[in-house]
């Protein structure tokens, strides 16, 4: 198998990134982003990322580690654009229950570049990048700025909210046509609801380009002789540019930037969320095992547990887990819908992490929750290590699953961005 990665330090923090770029990368499934897929993080002598599956399929849904970013899916050739977690009729609903027109028209799909594509600087076939399973089913301007972050409430009357079986009701009219994954590219449907957990055939991945080095913000790369900081730019020419950095701006920390400019004719509505697969030195899941909020968390558990439980403030298992044996929250949320919280950043206090239950998710007119954004900490209680997350934008709510190797939050994020919009999000952590 090839597989290339970069290897990024600073001080005693040092990461392995992998190359997407290679005919055969570490990680080539369709559900997750492609780019900026983290192998390894040490810190301090320490091991915050590693491989955590016992079997490696580089074509599973879930070969990947660190945190991983899934966008959900958007469905261009449909008309549709995705809202919440269910699209529904002809129309797709909007976080107050109104409908957005029906794009029936769509926007004409992509041209195909004829023969080869130069990809940073390499010529190869334009679907040479990420080759389908043998035998497997199925740059532009910036615009204004989009509406990412902000906060609703989960699992409202009208079906809109998160779910709490695992699987996603995301779907198109025509479940056959081809949809979006951004960090992707453009999969083709099988004629099915979407399952994330489906490998589909990559229609067309885009045109990705990489830069090494050290960079003050998204898009500006120094070449160094050590690099900290690695910078992915996907462009689905008709449908988006996504952009990402991956750094270390310290020893101890991990940041990753982000931004996403909508060129298509319709608008996106969609989540992106951060599936959070960090070990503390391979310690398993159990009674060492916190997680810890700013608020008071509530939701529902896939079943009655005996071994994980909410706290007044967090996450607490009562007892180890078994090899075979996994947990699953599909709506986590703070109770009460309104909580003021201190800023870390400035001391001072905002409306933080959810709105009223009557809206699923705020106008971008709205200056409250979207200021205040997230953060949680995993702890291990017995080796005392931990890791602290932020993101500069608010969640709508969290799914919780873990199994015996590895416990896992995942933040759901809205975006919303009309054609030509760009959105910017942050996510910040601290190995300690």
């Amino acid at each position: 198998m090839q597989m290339d990665t970069f290897k990024l330090e600073f001080g005693s923090t040092r990461m392995t990134v992998a190359d997407p770029r290679v005919a055969e990368p570490y990680y080539r499934g369709t559900r997750f982003d492609r780019t900026g897929i983290i192998l390894s993080l040490e810190s301090g002598g320490h091991r915050y990322v590693q491989p955590w599956q016992r079997h490696y399929d580089p074509y599973s849904h879930d070969a990947v580690s660190g945190p991983a970013e899934e966008f959900l899916p958007v469905f261009p050739d449909a008309g549709l654009v995705q809202s919440g977690t269910e699209v529904r009729g002809e129309k797709a609903l909007t976080p107050s229950g109104e409908c957005t027109p029906d794009f029936s028209a769509g926007p004409q799909s992509p041209a195909t570049p004829a023969g080869t594509a130069p990809v940073c600087g390499v010529t190869q076939p334009q679907r040479s990048l990420f080759k389908a399973r043998p035998n497997a089913p199925g740059g532009g301007r910036d615009g204004a700025e989009g509406d990412v972050g902000s906060l609703g409430a989960a699992g409202d009357s009208r079906g809109q909210g998160p779910l709490t079986d695992g699987r996603s009701r995301h779907r198109s009219l025509d479940a056959g046509a081809p949809f979006l994954k951004i960090g992707v590219g453009l999969l083709q449907g099988d004629g099915e609801p979407y399952d994330r957990f489906k490998l589909y055939e990559v229609l067309d991945p885009g045109h990705l380009t990489v830069k090494i080095g050290q960079a003050d913000e998204v898009g500006t790369a120094v070449a160094d002789a050590e690099p900290s900081s690695i910078f992915f730019r996907q462009v689905l020419d008709g449908y988006y540019d996504y952009e990402k950095l991956v750094e270390i701006p310290a020893e101890g920390r991990l940041r990753l930037s982000h931004k996403l400019t909508n060129h298509s004719t319709l608008p996106f509505d969609t989540y992106v969320y951060c599936h959070n697969f960090f070990i503390l030195d391979g310690a398993p899941t159990g009674r060492a095992t916190r997680f810890t909020f700013p608020f008071q968390p509530v939701g529902d558990w896939r079943a009655p547990y005996d071994s994980v439980r909410l706290s007044d403030r967090g996450i607490v298992f009562d007892r180890d887990l078994a090899p075979s044996e996994t947990v699953f929250m599909g709506n986590l949320r703070p109770d009460p819908p309104y909580l003021l919280l201190p800023d870390s950043a400035a001391g001072r206090t905002n409306p933080a992490l959810n709105a009223p239950p009557t809206d699923t998710r705020r106008s971008s007119t709205h200056t409250g929750p979207e200021e205040a954004g997230y953060r949680f900490t995993l702890q291990n209680l017995d080796n005392n290590l931990r890791v602290e997350a932020e993101c500069d934008k608010a969640m709508d709510y969290a799914v919780f699953w873990s199994n015996a190797d590895v416990s896992c939050l995942e933040p759901y994020i809205p975006l919303r961005l009309a054609p030509g919009q760009t959105a910017r999000w942050t996510l910040d952590y601290r190995f300690l």
